[in-house]
């Protein structure tokens, strides 16, 4: 038998309380247990060893069965209330298998041990319950590890929640949260947000995708990029405009944005399918991406369309020359299938083919009308984003910035109000 087994284990896993009320056989278990690197501690009644037990961290109890005031399995019994992780085993002389049973069926108990006890069967059931303490202290320590980093996080991310809107209830109001923290950070984020999920829905219904999932694209599209609050402006631009121009701690934080989205995006949707399908953005087809190097079906459906959307957003202002290169990555990139179907769907037939605009004094604005350019202040600063229909509100609030210092933006409507 290995004597130094119980030196691997940690200080409270080696220690053994022993209760009986026979001197010499506490002293012959003390005298064994040490042998094998144990810490003993000893009482001949029930009393001490609960004194002891709320006092020390004990990784197993020995007890007799037979005991003046309680009897071991009652000793057992409030010995798991105040330390219910110790390993609890029970020596007794007289056999009484039914109560024995019971106790090891309800819990009471890990062994028992008769007397005259063999060395060795002892030792390996004294190893074995110090291992079964020591797995169940560590898991413990793990989920309170765990749950203390869950509540730091959902904290953190409280916080921001809490300084836009408390009274947030719906996931409806969560997406216009995270789409509000986007623009502020960058409103170009914004725009791209919504064009993104315009694009991905088209593709979406060209795949014939059902209600749920043409849901989840309404909610993904909007909140995908919210991690890129934890990047620079410098960053984003550099990494937009010439991503082979990154140094290797840029391309770093900038492949863990998914990995932000996903967390703050659990906020908007509990089931977790919408921040698995952000997280997922930016995987390849053929497992070149970020951050898991997925690939093909290990994909999320509705994470390639965005990916496939996404860069069609990004190449609108081009959008022929954004469809080849589209093409060209088929099978690499993208996933072929969601390329023949953008290829096939009319996504940048939309726009100004159906919707014309119209320049407008501030003067002019009226409720119902659509905004096709964001609103810029004198200062620079986004007033009002494109998209936005107007109201009693919003024109007041349009008019006194403009009385305050002219709007430098003109003001450009959609032409079918």
């Amino acid at each position: 038998m290995d004597d130094s087994f119980a030196s691997k284990l940690s200080e409270s896993a080696r220690n053994i309380l022993v209760v009986d009320d026979e001197p010499i056989i506490l002293k012959a278990l003390d005298k064994f247990l040490t042998r094998y690197q144990y810490n003993v501690f000893k009482a001949d009644h029930a009393v001490d060893a609960l004194k002891i037990l709320r006092e020390t961290d004990i990784g197993v109890i020995i007890t007799d069965y037979q005991m003046p005031m309680l009897s071991g399995l009652e000793f057992l019994q409030q010995a798991r209330t105040i330390q219910p992780l110790a390993t609890r085993i029970l020596i007794t002389a007289i056999v009484d298998n039914a109560t024995v049973v019971n106790a090891i069926n309800d819990g009471e108990i890990f062994r028992f041990i008769t007397k005259p006890w063999k060395g060795e069967e002892l030792i390996a059931t004294i190893h074995n319950a110090a291992q079964k303490y020591e797995l169940l202290r560590n898991n413990e320590a793990l989920q309170n590890q765990t749950l203390e980093t869950n509540k730091t996080l959902e904290e953190q991310l409280q916080i921001v929640k809490n300084q836009r809107n408390e009274l947030i209830e719906t996931i409806e109001n969560s997406v216009k949260l995270s789409l509000k923290v986007i623009e502020s950070y960058h409103s170009v984020l914004g725009d791209r947000a919504r064009e993104v999920q315009r694009i991905a829905l088209i593709l979406g219904k060209e795949l014939g995708l059902d209600e749920r999932e043409l849901h989840q694209i309404r909610i993904a599209a909007l909140v995908h990029e919210i991690g890129m609050v934890g990047l620079s402006r410098e960053l984003i631009k550099k990494w937009e405009s010439s991503p082979g121009s990154l140094t290797p701690e840029e391309k770093k934080q900038v492949e863990h944005y998914p990995v932000l989205s996903e967390e703050m995006a659990a906020y908007v949707d509990s089931s977790g399918e919408i921040s698995k399908i952000v997280r997922q953005q930016c995987e390849h087809f053929d497992g070149t991406g970020f951050p898991d190097k997925l690939q093909g079906q290990y994909i999320h459906l509705i994470s390639k369309i965005l990916s496939v959307s996404i860069f069609l957003a990004r190449g609108a202002n081009d959008p022929n020359r954004a469809l080849d290169l589209m093409q060209a990555s088929s099978g690499k990139r993208f996933d072929p299938d969601i390329v023949r179907a953008a290829v096939r769907a009319p996504i940048f037939e939309s726009r100004e083919n159906r919707i014309s605009t119209v320049e407008i004094l501030v003067q002019e604005l009226e409720q119902g009308m659509i905004l096709a350019e964001p609103i810029v202040t004198n200062a620079g600063d986004l007033l009002m984003r494109k998209g936005e229909k107007m109201t009693p509100a919003f024109i007041q609030i349009i008019n006194n910035h403009n009385n305050l210092s002219n709007i430098r933006s003109r003001i450009l409507v959609e032409h079918d109000f």
